[in-house]
């Protein structure tokens, strides 16, 4: 019974999620996907998304993860060269044209969607593809990176290990799992070792404050301009983040002056 996910003031058991997923992977298979078929996730950090994640897992699919900050000559782009069968989405993602496609948006669709019949999981190998993320496109056009069963398990467990993730730990995910910070180095390793996943679907810190407080979350990982906002915001308090136990910070470099003002404000 212990919470997987809480989105707002909505909480996913294990157990529920664990059936989720097998809908969705009957319902792809169901729909005529085999294993190595490419399907597209565009959009924010979600309860649906996750029953995605996993449910494509099972069924054999590649789920491409693209953002909702990509234009839509890239996104455009990316369908066409991956060959993606079909495209989920949620209502932040601006509309993409693609007719040859089926787009089955996040609510009713995905729901209704879900009604497919559940067939067994998909015969993989751990090295058949598990999804590609892409970069950010700054220095030309985004470029996928695969990523294996094998290497998400492998990741997922060697982050927890190192970090010191554990099964009662309240995970907070404030950034993007359509970015492979967000999806691997905190969700996923999050969820190996059956910890609670808080899920924000965008950054703000005074979201962030507010949910620390009142889930008790013990583990976080950002980039530095969001503890920055922590800091300067207007609501911060230190005891709001008593029950913070580690702070991972990466994508770009941690100025000195901010880490000693975190390490004399902090509880």
């Amino acid at each position: 019974d212990r919470a997987a996910l809480i989105v707002g003031s909505v909480s996913t058991t294990y157990a529920a999620l664990d059936a989720a997923a097998n809908r969705v992977a009957g319902s792809l298979r169901g729909r005529g996907l085999h294993t190595g078929d490419r399907i597209a996730l565009h959009g924010r950090n979600g309860t649906e998304p996750v029953m995605l994640y996993f449910g494509s897992a099972r069924a054999g699919t590649v789920l491409m993860n693209l953002s909702i900050r990509q234009s839509t000559k890239e996104v455009c782009g990316i369908l066409t060269l991956s060959g993606a069968r079909m495209l989920f989405q949620d209502g932040a993602a601006p509309a993409i044209p693609t007719a040859s496609i089926a787009t089955i948006p996040f609510g009713l669709e995905f729901e209704s969607f879900m009604n497919e019949p559940v067939l067994e999981e998909a015969a993989l190998s751990p090295d058949d593809p598990y999804c590609v993320t892409y970069t950010g496109g700054t220095t030309g056009q985004p470029r996928g990176v695969l990523v294996s069963h094998r290497a998400r398990a492998g990741q997922s467990h060697a982050i927890a290990k190192a970090f010191g993730f554990k099964s009662d730990d309240v995970v907070c995910v404030s950034t993007p799992m359509t970015h492979v910070a967000g999806l691997f180095v905190c969700f996923q390793p999050a969820i190996a070792v059956g910890a609670t996943c808080v899920l924000m679907d965008h950054w703000d810190a005074g979201v962030f404050l507010d949910l620390a407080e009142r889930h008790g979350i013990s583990t976080t990982v950002m980039v530095p301009t969001q503890l920055i906002d922590i800091l300067a915001h207007e609501t911060f308090r230190p005891e709001q983040m008593r029950s913070l136990q580690r702070i991972i910070y990466a994508g770009a470099p941690m100025p000195a002056l901010v880490l000693a003002n975190l390490l004399e404000r902090l509880p």
